[in-house]
């Protein structure tokens, strides 16, 4: 396990970019974003399972804008998200396919689709705002799979729902949904 930095001059390796630390994550390394700028990017192409991208000391904003396809999208178990900002996607804000994977303290708004769409089982969606998502009947967190846990969120004037749920066995507990 490694652990990789944004930006430049924070740690060692590090990366102007989040998604060129991405590029050179291996099976659950650790992306540390120290800083609160604005990332004006697109992150995908996980290469490895058990990535986690956290904010540490700051609140680092990953912007869509201008850019195509989802704000951050990952199709592999064990992708994890931790105090970001996620706005400005032309799809979703964050689009995560796999098992096992984890979604905490997030912002995720202004997005053409929803803010979060996950497909898979035995994830957690936990502590995130959800808001101003859609164009054309999104929701503020989209799930799709089994033995989830969703609790502890909050989506406000999302187009849809703002927690739309498919799947058996889910836990849904302590969400705040208004004015979708």
């Amino acid at each position: 396990m490694t652990t990789h930095y944004v930006p430049l001059g924070s740690g060692s390796p590090d990366y102007a970019t989040i998604q060129a630390a991405v590029y050179a994550c291996g099976t659950n390394d650790i992306i540390n974003i120290t800083d609160s700028s604005v990332y004006n990017e697109t992150v995908s192409g996980f290469p490895a399972t058990g990535i986690t991208i956290q904010a540490i000391g700051g609140t680092p904003i990953i912007d869509g804008i201008n850019k195509t396809g989802h704000v951050i999208s990952s199709d592999k178990n064990g992708t994890q998200l931790y105090g970001l900002t996620i706005r400005n996607g032309t799809d979703d804000g964050i689009n995560l396919l796999g098992n096992s994977c984890e979604i905490k303290k997030c912002i995720s708004h202004n997005n053409y689709s929803d803010g979060i769409q996950i497909t898979g089982n035995t994830n957690i969606i936990q502590n995130n705002v959800c808001l101003h998502n859609g164009h054309f009947g999104e929701h503020g967190i989209d799930v799709d799979g089994n033995s989830n846990t969703i609790q502890y969120n909050k989506a406000y004037y999302n187009l849809a729902d703002g927690i739309n749920i498919y799947g058996d066995a889910n836990t849904i507990a302590n969400n705040q949904c208004c004015n979708n």
